[in-house]
């Protein structure tokens, strides 16, 4: 988020003020928060298709993957593993069990 203020003052008398506030996003978190795009933006392209896609960082070396593929696999660069895997494995190995 930007802010800017403006002002033009002449002896101590300010004669013109402006506030500027700005956001700058991607296009990919414009469209997770519904904002418009300008007229001619081609919404159908492939790429559009990723925006509901939600990626996470490893905690061990920062990769950015697909945050179900790390929780699910965990980190192929260094070979994290998520404790959720850990945990769902031991479920369906309980419930095979039984």
């Amino acid at each position: 988020m930007l802010n800017a203020d403006i002002s033009v003052s002449v002896g101590g008398t300010e004669l013109l003020g402006v506030k500027i506030t700005a956001t700058i996003a991607s296009f990919e978190t414009a469209a997770k928060y519904g904002l418009e795009f300008p007229s001619g933006t081609n919404l159908d392209a492939p790429a559009w298709e990723k925006r509901f896609e939600t990626y996470a960082n490893c905690p061990e070396c920062g990769n950015r993957r697909d945050e179900k593929l790390l929780i699910r696999d965990g980190c192929p660069i260094c070979g994290w593993e998520s404790p959720l895997k850990n945990q769902k494995a031991l479920e369906i190995g309980t419930k095979s069990s039984e």
